[in-house]
């Protein structure tokens, strides 16, 4: 649909947002991956419109280039996520602030009522979005803007229906994609510059948070449809259209059980006390991933002496021990298993998950070949 101006487009959400009262908005936490020049003015809109929980995720600096149209010169080499954080925290907002990659952040730090929001300009961080908004089940909104024409995206995905979304990356086919005046920016082409006119991306960062506060709005068993909006500064127009899932997909691998949110420790909960949960039967060969990965061997970086050992890793850095000649142990690369079945675990399934190393934060995913549960630790209380 094209309409002549953006106000004969707003009718629907303005009545979902009639009722709108700031005590709701306190409940949703706002998940924006990627604070540059969309993520940071629309964290601002969205506590300016009563949201007042905030994970803010990137792991970028300010730089020369972002002076005058990201930051002034006080910011200049700050983390990103820091700056916007200090400005939402003075307004009384609760936020969490990760100077780091999604794929570094435990998932339970994002576990509840949550919206995401992908403001990156690059594929692959969109696509840890899409597949972080899917295992937590949760809505998604993905951001961005096309300098040349100019023209702001704005993407919607529910991932809280049972019903299989449209791909995040690959809704539209190679032909009709290159015929779209959506955004390219952030596919890599020739090395094409994502800097964008402040005025432009002040636009995206406000549609975006109209967007997300209908999302909001509405009911959550009755998720919303999957849509693109394509906004034209310029003229202007409007176009909405509703994506079907492309049947040629290549990355949606099916939607993950809905998570079952856990309260307890992880000093205090075994990996058999969450397969009793998921009600599997005792005798069930069951496997274990999740956020983390498994390291069955480790190297002392002073004597180079290897060690067995089974331990719940993040990061190839990270110390799981001390060699007996007082050096540090870290995983050795080819050891390393993304799942481990319950006989492997031995002993260890049943015993507390942070003796094996198990963040409290983390999601952990049980499957028996056919049925598979999801969990995401989440033992203190969400920000307020």
């Amino acid at each position: 649909m094209i309409a002549p101006n953006l106000s004969q487009r707003w009718a629907p959400l303005d009545a979902k947002i009639a009722g709108w009262s700031l005590d709701r908005s306190g409940s949703v936490l706002i998940v924006i991956v990627g604070l540059g020049s969309i993520g940071a003015p629309l964290a601002r809109n969205l506590r300016q419109l009563g949201f007042r929980r905030f994970v803010l995720i990137d792991p970028k600096t300010y730089r020369e280039s972002s002076l005058g149209w990201q930051c002034g010169p006080d910011d200049l080499g700050r983390f990103k996520v820091d700056v916007t954080a200090d400005e939402l925290r003075a307004s009384g907002a609760s936020v969490l602030a990760f100077a780091e990659s999604l794929d570094s952040v435990d998932p339970g730090f994002m576990a509840g009522n949550a919206i995401f929001i992908s403001a990156v300009d690059n594929e692959s961080a969109v696509r840890q979005v899409g597949d972080a908004a899917a295992r937590h089940r949760c809505p998604m909104v993905r951001i961005s803007l096309e300098p040349s024409h100019p023209c702001v995206t704005v993407r919607t995905v529910d991932y809280r229906s049972d019903t299989l979304p449209s791909c995040i990356i690959c809704n539209w086919g190679a032909d009709e994609y290159a015929q779209q005046l959506s955004t390219k920016s952030c596919t890599p082409d020739q090395g094409r510059s994502t800097h964008s006119p402040r005025a432009l991306s002040e636009a995206a960062a406000g549609f975006g948070a109209m967007t997300v506060t209908g999302i909001a709005a509405s009911d959550s068993d009755q998720p919303v449809d999957d849509r693109q909006h394509l906004i034209g500064i310029a003229g202007p127009y409007h176009v909405a259209s509703v994506i079907d899932a492309n049947p040629n997909c290549r990355c949606r691998q099916g939607l993950p059980p809905k998570p079952i949110i856990v309260r307890e420790s992880v000093a205090d909960v075994s990996f058999a006390d969450l397969a009793s949960r998921a009600k599997f039967n005792e005798t069930a060969s069951l496997s274990v991933s999740g956020s983390g990965r498994f390291a069955q061997g480790a190297r002392c970086h002073r004597c180079r002496a290897d060690a067995p050992i089974q331990r719940w890793i993040t990061d190839l850095d990270r110390i799981v021990g001390r060699c007996r000649c007082g050096g540090e142990c870290r995983p050795v690369p080819f050891r390393i298993r993304r799942a481990l079945t319950r006989r492997e675990l031995g002993v260890r399934w049943t015993d507390s998950m942070r003796s094996l190393g198990v963040t409290s934060r983390a999601a952990v995913d049980l499957s028996d070949g056919e049925r598979h549960a999801a969990f995401v630790l989440s033992p203190l209380s969400p920000p307020k």
